[in-house]
């Protein structure tokens, strides 16, 4: 017999006999069971997290829409950024801009984006045992922002049309009612 199978006997006969081998060999089975076991809780309460914060982006998003739409305090201090957000009812296409600068620029105030993960945050940082706070207030504010685009995309672009078709984006003539008729056919 070689050293090498003389080795390898000695230390097969080792784990047989020697109750650690054995010990180590089931507490490394146990935990990786423990990991796939909570991974997979763990993936399934960050999906329903992300789906959750879409909803509620998008809820809030048309809360603060129908807000706007609804406010006529044109006098005062947010006067001007009012009627800018209600001269987007006016039109039904707007000017093409390239994604990027129709992302950063927009075509309304976004004064709830930034403030909504502040207040979120702050929840972090009330909350800070719930691990998926964090992740849903980044999904909420990612999804917030892209609100955005979808509402440029319902106007101007014929590209979505299977995204309309499945109602994530709004379909155009769902859409178009909002700007004809004032306070109907929001997107939630």
């Amino acid at each position: 017999m070689d050293d090498d199978q003389l080795q390898f006997s000695v230390a097969n006969k080792q784990y047989i006999s020697k109750k650690i081998y054995r010990f180590l060999d089931t507490l490394n089975s146990v935990l990786v069971v423990y990991i796939q076991i909570t991974s997979f809780f763990y993936s399934v309460f960050l999906i329903l997290s992300a789906v959750l914060a879409c909803f509620l982006a998008d809820f809030i998003n048309n809360l603060v829409h129908i807000y706007i739409d609804s406010n006529d305090r044109y006098t005062s201090l947010l006067g001007p950024f009012i009627a800018t957000f209600h001269t987007h009812n006016i039109k039904q296409r707007y000017n093409y801009r390239n994604i990027f600068n129709m992302y950063f620029f927009g075509f309304c105030i976004k004064f709830q984006l930034p403030l909504t993960p502040v207040f979120l945050l702050t929840l972090c940082v009330i909350l800070p045992e719930n691990e998926s706070l964090p992740f849903f207030v980044i999904v909420f504010w990612i999804l917030s922002s892209i609100a955005e685009f979808s509402h440029y995309l319902c106007h101007n672009s014929k590209s979505v049309f299977l995204i309309q078709r499945v109602k994530l984006i709004i379909p155009k003539e769902h859409h178009k009612k909002h700007h004809i008729y004032d306070g109907v056919n929001y997107i939630f």
